[in-house]
């Protein structure tokens, strides 16, 4: 038996809250709370995809590379893309810290624990919403390859 159409399987899984103004996802979700969706045919082209991604190029358009589809509502079920903007990580992880969902004491710090300062070209974020220096990173990584070759040596015969 063929598969409804993805659109269709879409949109019967959406009920609208009209308290807060969401279209919440009640379909399958992902252990992160996010709504999940299967797209393509069996094979290949079978895949799992975000519903807000997928709402927003239903009744949007086409997502540029590299850019996220945020929530300015903070509801991972919700699929209104009237709630939606898209950012890139550093957007995202701005606007989770300002509205207090963030590891808040790690983006009102000037200088990492080590004293290095949060500059923009010495910082790096992560998908979580923190930063990591980017002069600690570049010397834990020398550290632990030195770690790793020193054992090698030790190993040989």
């Amino acid at each position: 038996m063929p598969r409804a159409p993805m659109e269709w399987r879409f949109w019967t899984k959406v009920v609208p809250n009209d308290e807060t103004g969401c279209w919440e996802w009640t379909g399958a979700r992902a252990g992160n709370g996010y709504g999940t969706i299967i797209t393509g045919s069996i094979g290949r082209d079978r895949r799992h995809k975000l519903v807000h991604r997928v709402s927003y190029e239903l009744c949007i358009g086409p997502i540029p590379p590299g850019l996220l589809v945020c929530h300015t509502c903070d509801n991972r079920r919700c699929v209104n893309p009237g709630h939606f903007f898209l950012g890139d990580h550093r957007a995202n992880a701005r606007d989770m810290v300002e509205k207090g969902r963030g590891p808040q004491r790690d983006m009102t710090s000037t200088h990492c624990v080590k004293g290095h300062a949060y500059t923009p070209s010495n910082t790096l974020y992560r998908n979580n919403g923190s930063r990591r220096c980017r002069e600690c990173s570049r010397l834990d990584c020398l550290t632990r390859s030195r770690r790793i070759r020193a054992q090698l040596r030790t190993r040989q015969p």
